[in-house]
Protein backbone atom coordinates (compact mmCIF):
# COMPACT_ATOMS: atom_id res chain seq x y z
CA UNK A 1 0.00 0.00 0.00
CA UNK A 2 3.02 2.26 0.45
CA UNK A 3 6.81 2.20 0.13
CA UNK A 4 9.28 4.19 2.21
CA UNK A 5 12.89 4.07 3.40
CA UNK A 6 14.22 3.77 6.91
CA UNK A 7 16.70 6.25 8.39
CA UNK A 8 20.26 5.40 9.42
CA UNK A 9 18.79 4.53 12.83
CA UNK A 10 16.43 1.98 11.28
CA UNK A 11 13.35 4.14 11.87
CA UNK A 12 10.62 5.27 9.49
CA UNK A 13 7.23 6.96 9.58
CA UNK A 14 4.44 7.19 7.04
CA UNK A 15 0.70 7.81 6.73
CA UNK A 16 -1.76 5.95 4.52
CA UNK A 17 -5.53 5.91 4.09
CA UNK A 18 -7.35 2.67 4.87
CA UNK A 19 -9.01 1.49 1.69
CA UNK A 20 -12.44 -0.17 1.48
CA UNK A 21 -12.39 -3.51 3.29
CA UNK A 22 -14.95 -5.60 5.13
CA UNK A 23 -15.18 -5.23 8.92
CA UNK A 24 -12.94 -6.90 11.46
CA UNK A 25 -9.30 -7.10 12.48
CA UNK A 26 -6.73 -6.54 9.74
CA UNK A 27 -2.98 -7.10 9.88
CA UNK A 28 -0.64 -4.25 8.98
CA UNK A 29 2.56 -5.95 7.84
CA UNK A 30 5.84 -4.12 7.33
CA UNK A 31 8.57 -5.89 5.32
CA UNK A 32 12.20 -4.87 5.08
CA UNK A 33 13.03 -5.40 1.43
CA UNK A 34 16.78 -5.70 2.01
CA UNK A 35 16.89 -7.71 5.22
CA UNK A 36 13.63 -9.65 4.82
CA UNK A 37 12.66 -8.66 8.37
CA UNK A 38 8.88 -8.37 8.97
CA UNK A 39 6.61 -7.06 11.73
CA UNK A 40 2.85 -6.95 12.19
CA UNK A 41 0.28 -4.94 14.10
CA UNK A 42 -3.50 -5.08 14.12
CA UNK A 43 -6.05 -2.58 12.88
CA UNK A 44 -9.83 -2.95 13.18
CA UNK A 45 -12.17 -1.85 10.37
CA UNK A 46 -15.44 -0.54 11.82
CA UNK A 47 -18.73 0.32 10.03
CA UNK A 48 -19.31 3.85 8.88
CA UNK A 49 -22.01 5.77 6.98
CA UNK A 50 -20.03 7.66 4.35
CA UNK A 51 -22.85 9.52 2.57
CA UNK A 52 -26.50 10.45 3.03
CA UNK A 53 -27.97 12.66 0.32
CA UNK A 54 -30.10 14.69 0.40
CA UNK A 55 -30.37 15.49 4.12
CA UNK A 56 -33.78 17.18 3.75
CA UNK A 57 -36.84 16.02 1.85
CA UNK A 58 -40.54 15.32 1.87
CA UNK A 59 -42.38 12.08 2.59
CA UNK A 60 -42.06 9.85 -0.48
CA UNK A 61 -38.77 11.36 -1.65
CA UNK A 62 -35.66 9.23 -2.22
CA UNK A 63 -32.45 9.18 -0.14
CA UNK A 64 -29.16 7.68 -1.28
CA UNK A 65 -27.10 5.97 1.46
CA UNK A 66 -23.48 4.81 1.11
CA UNK A 67 -21.75 2.85 3.90
CA UNK A 68 -18.53 0.86 4.35
CA UNK A 69 -16.90 -1.47 6.88
CA UNK A 70 -19.62 -4.11 7.12
CA UNK A 71 -19.35 -7.85 6.56
CA UNK A 72 -18.49 -9.26 3.16
CA UNK A 73 -21.65 -9.94 1.11
CA UNK A 74 -23.77 -9.31 4.19
CA UNK A 75 -27.56 -8.75 4.22
CA UNK A 76 -28.19 -5.15 5.30
CA UNK A 77 -31.13 -3.26 6.80
CA UNK A 78 -31.60 0.52 6.75
CA UNK A 79 -33.79 2.21 9.37
CA UNK A 80 -35.02 5.80 9.17
CA UNK A 81 -36.44 7.45 12.27
CA UNK A 82 -39.22 5.26 13.62
CA UNK A 83 -39.43 3.17 10.45
CA UNK A 84 -37.55 -0.13 10.68
CA UNK A 85 -36.41 -1.68 7.40
CA UNK A 86 -37.02 1.45 5.32
CA UNK A 87 -34.67 -0.31 2.90
CA UNK A 88 -32.79 -3.59 2.47
CA UNK A 89 -29.74 -4.52 0.42
CA UNK A 90 -26.53 -6.58 0.52
CA UNK A 91 -22.97 -5.35 0.92
CA UNK A 92 -20.37 -6.21 -1.69
CA UNK A 93 -17.35 -8.45 -1.10
CA UNK A 94 -15.47 -5.51 0.47
CA UNK A 95 -18.26 -4.75 2.96
CA UNK A 96 -19.48 -1.63 1.15
CA UNK A 97 -23.06 -0.83 0.13
CA UNK A 98 -25.07 1.78 -1.74
CA UNK A 99 -28.86 1.86 -1.63
CA UNK A 100 -31.79 4.19 -2.26
CA UNK A 101 -34.68 4.33 0.22
CA UNK A 102 -37.98 6.20 0.23
CA UNK A 103 -38.87 8.53 3.09
CA UNK A 104 -41.77 7.06 5.04
CA UNK A 105 -44.09 9.30 7.12
CA UNK A 106 -41.87 10.99 9.71
CA UNK A 107 -42.36 13.94 12.07
CA UNK A 108 -40.50 17.09 11.01
CA UNK A 109 -38.81 19.73 13.10
CA UNK A 110 -35.89 17.52 14.21
CA UNK A 111 -33.13 15.46 12.60
CA UNK A 112 -34.24 11.85 12.25
CA UNK A 113 -31.80 9.00 12.89
CA UNK A 114 -30.64 6.92 9.93
CA UNK A 115 -29.13 3.55 10.89
CA UNK A 116 -27.42 0.90 8.78
CA UNK A 117 -27.46 -2.58 10.35
CA UNK A 118 -25.47 -5.64 9.31
CA UNK A 119 -27.84 -8.56 9.82
CA UNK A 120 -25.10 -11.20 10.06
CA UNK A 121 -22.38 -9.40 12.03
CA UNK A 122 -24.90 -7.29 14.02
CA UNK A 123 -22.68 -4.28 13.37
CA UNK A 124 -24.45 -0.92 13.23
CA UNK A 125 -23.66 2.64 12.20
CA UNK A 126 -26.04 5.56 12.64
CA UNK A 127 -26.25 9.31 12.26
CA UNK A 128 -28.90 11.92 13.09
CA UNK A 129 -28.93 13.49 9.67
CA UNK A 130 -32.30 13.66 7.89
CA UNK A 131 -35.04 16.27 8.34
CA UNK A 132 -38.54 15.82 6.95
CA UNK A 133 -40.07 18.89 5.33
CA UNK A 134 -43.81 19.58 5.69
CA UNK A 135 -46.15 19.13 2.72
CA UNK A 136 -49.91 19.39 2.19
CA UNK A 137 -52.43 17.91 -0.23
CA UNK A 138 -55.86 19.46 -0.81
CA UNK A 139 -58.78 17.37 -2.09
CA UNK A 140 -60.59 18.40 -4.25
CA UNK A 141 -58.65 21.28 -5.78
CA UNK A 142 -61.80 23.10 -6.96
CA UNK A 143 -65.41 23.39 -5.81
CA UNK A 144 -68.41 25.55 -5.04
CA UNK A 145 -69.42 27.23 -1.77
CA UNK A 146 -70.37 24.57 0.84
CA UNK A 147 -68.15 21.95 -0.86
CA UNK A 148 -66.40 19.64 1.62
CA UNK A 149 -62.60 20.02 1.38
CA UNK A 150 -59.99 17.71 2.94
CA UNK A 151 -56.43 18.73 3.81
CA UNK A 152 -53.74 16.10 4.40
CA UNK A 153 -50.40 17.11 5.89
CA UNK A 154 -47.10 15.25 6.23
CA UNK A 155 -43.76 16.06 7.86
CA UNK A 156 -45.03 18.32 10.66
CA UNK A 157 -43.50 18.06 14.16
CA UNK A 158 -45.05 15.57 16.59
CA UNK A 159 -48.15 16.97 18.33
CA UNK A 160 -47.83 20.25 16.43
CA UNK A 161 -51.01 22.41 16.55
CA UNK A 162 -51.87 23.36 12.98
CA UNK A 163 -54.33 26.00 11.75
CA UNK A 164 -55.86 26.27 8.28
CA UNK A 165 -56.86 29.59 6.71
CA UNK A 166 -59.04 29.65 3.61
CA UNK A 167 -58.85 32.95 1.74
CA UNK A 168 -60.29 35.62 4.02
CA UNK A 169 -61.58 33.03 6.51
CA UNK A 170 -59.03 32.73 9.32
CA UNK A 171 -58.87 29.52 11.39
CA UNK A 172 -61.39 27.70 9.24
CA UNK A 173 -60.01 24.50 10.83
CA UNK A 174 -57.62 23.46 13.61
CA UNK A 175 -55.90 20.10 13.99
CA UNK A 176 -52.94 18.48 15.79
CA UNK A 177 -50.25 16.53 13.92
CA UNK A 178 -49.91 12.87 14.85
CA UNK A 179 -47.32 12.09 17.52
CA UNK A 180 -45.71 9.17 15.68
CA UNK A 181 -45.85 10.16 12.02
CA UNK A 182 -46.26 13.94 12.02
CA UNK A 183 -49.24 13.80 9.66
CA UNK A 184 -52.86 14.96 9.93
CA UNK A 185 -56.18 14.97 8.09
CA UNK A 186 -58.77 17.69 8.56
CA UNK A 187 -61.83 18.88 6.66
CA UNK A 188 -63.91 22.03 6.26
CA UNK A 189 -66.70 23.49 4.11
CA UNK A 190 -66.00 26.33 1.68
CA UNK A 191 -67.31 29.59 3.05
CA UNK A 192 -68.72 32.29 0.71
CA UNK A 193 -65.84 33.55 -1.47
CA UNK A 194 -65.51 35.28 -4.84
CA UNK A 195 -65.11 33.00 -7.82
CA UNK A 196 -61.50 32.19 -8.78
CA UNK A 197 -58.26 31.30 -7.10
CA UNK A 198 -58.19 31.30 -3.30
CA UNK A 199 -55.19 30.63 -1.07
CA UNK A 200 -55.27 27.75 1.44
CA UNK A 201 -52.67 28.49 4.09
CA UNK A 202 -51.54 25.81 6.58
CA UNK A 203 -49.45 27.01 9.54
CA UNK A 204 -47.65 25.04 12.26
CA UNK A 205 -48.20 27.10 15.39
CA UNK A 206 -45.00 26.07 17.17
CA UNK A 207 -42.47 26.17 14.34
CA UNK A 208 -44.42 29.07 12.78
CA UNK A 209 -43.86 27.66 9.29
CA UNK A 210 -46.56 28.08 6.64
CA UNK A 211 -47.35 26.21 3.43
CA UNK A 212 -49.75 27.53 0.81
CA UNK A 213 -51.69 25.96 -2.03
CA UNK A 214 -54.38 27.16 -4.43
CA UNK A 215 -58.07 26.28 -4.49
CA UNK A 216 -60.41 27.33 -7.30
CA UNK A 217 -63.78 28.58 -6.07
CA UNK A 218 -66.51 27.90 -8.65
CA UNK A 219 -69.72 29.83 -9.09
CA UNK A 220 -73.18 28.36 -8.46
CA UNK A 221 -76.81 29.37 -8.43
Amino acid sequence: IIRTKSTTNGEFSFVFIADTQYQGRKSITVNGLSTGEAAQEGFIITPNIDLVTPTRGIVGSTITVVATGFGSSEPMRIDLGRTLAAGRTESDSDGAMRVEIKVSPQPGGVSRRLAVVGLRTRQISFTDVFSTMPTIKITPSAGKVETDVSVHGDGFPSNEPVKIDFGNTINIALVTADNRNGNFDVGFKITPHPVGKTIVKVTGLIINESIEDNFMVQSRI
